[in-house]
């Protein structure tokens, strides 16, 4: 699970770490320098976008996976379950399907939950991905165990404002007067270090769930 989601996020970035070369074969060009910088930070936030959604619906299914019986799903994830099931007020309904019956009851909530906040309309902002967790494997306030040097700089915050960026060149062609390969690079290693400690959190989690 883990060695999947950090696998597919180092392969897109290395994507950006391969555009970010590119200027070194046109020095002197900079307003394609600066487009490429551009660019570069909106495929960082494509590719940690793919990989919290990707974490969340393999840790999703680690924890449908190791569950028996209903009874084996945390107590949480029953009762949001059962809550959203046909609008029910009974959330032990789903439970007692026949055979496998409440396994499809997850799947259907999992794409639920994964398109409510990373749906079109949405981005990976921390709130997003903490209320992500939250629901699907009950984690709570993923974005807490962020960290990045130096440590006095809150990794949350950080995140937000390369976010932040990244919106305003996606849709307003504006953003950073001029963004460094510097600061591309700054993002880039953001995303790499969250990303990890986010897949840590997770398994630690599951793991715990699992005694």
């Amino acid at each position: 699970m883990k060695q999947k989601s950090m696998g597919l996020l180092g392969a897109n970035l290395q994507d950006v770490a391969e555009l970010l070369e590119i200027p070194k074969l046109i020095p002197g060009r900079r307003d394609k320098i600066l487009q490429i910088n551009k660019a570069a930070i909106v495929l960082i936030t494509a590719s940690f976008e793919s990989f919290v959604e990707t974490l969340a619906e393999n840790a999703f299914q680690f924890m449908i996976e190791s569950c028996q019986k209903p009874d084996d799903i945390p107590e949480k994830i029953r009762n949001l379950v059962g809550s959203r099931f046909a609008n029910s007020p009974n959330p032990a309904l789903p439970w007692t399907f026949a055979g496998d019956g409440w396994r499809s009851v997850l799947l259907k909530y999992r794409e639920k939950v994964v398109r409510k906040y990373t749906g079109t309309f949405n981005t990976a902002s921390p709130e997003n991905i903490d209320n992500l967790f939250a629901e699907l494997i009950g984690i709570k306030n993923i974005s807490t165990y962020w960290s990045f040097q130096p440590k006095r700089y809150n990794a949350i915050e950080i995140y937000k404002q390369f976010l932040n960026d990244r919106h305003k060149i996606a849709h307003k062609n504006e953003g950073p007067a001029a963004p460094s390969i510097f600061y591309a690079r700054r993002y880039k290693d953001l995303v790499e270090t969250i990303a990890a400690q986010s897949a840590e959190a997770v398994e630690c989690h599951l793991l715990q769930l699992s005694k």
